[in-house]
Parts: structure tokens; C-alpha cells; sequence
């Protein structure tokens, strides 16, 4: 049951095949994610979140109170 020269090429060949096509979608979504990180990328920052936050008095320590 051993394969012949003719099928031990073929499925080199889609073997390699599967590869190049593999390579090629990674190499794709790379390049699109740098395109898009591009493209959405302004030059002009805007203050993040925490700077324009306002910030909240901090509570009073509670300690040792008596109950009221």
C-alpha cells in the first residue's frame, strides 16, 4: 500500500499549495490592520478619558466612631 511517485508528488504539491495560500491570508490581515490603523489614525490627539474625568471628594475615614 505504498503511495506511487505520481500521488506522492500530487500531494506535495497541495501540501505546498495550502501553505502559500496560509502565508498569503496572514500576510493579507496584516497589511490591512496596519491600512486601517492608518487610516483611523489622527494626528491631532484627544484627551483621554481620565484627564477630563471629574474627580470625586475622597470619603471620610470611618475609624473608631461611637454610633450616633
Amino acid at each position: 500500500m505504498i503511495k506511487d511517485i505520481r500521488q506522492q508528488v500530487g500531494d506535495r504539491k497541495d501540501n505546498n499549495r495550502i501553505y502559500v495560500w496560509g502565508i498569503a491570508v496572514v500576510i493579507f490581515l496584516v497589511v490591512a490592520a496596519v491600512a486601517a490603523n492608518a487610516f483611523f489614525w489622527s494626528s491631532d490627539p484627544k484627551p483621554a478619558i481620565a484627564d477630563t474625568a471629574i474627580r470625586q471628594p475622597a470619603p471620610d475615614p470611618v475609624g473608631n466612631q461611637a454610633p450616633k
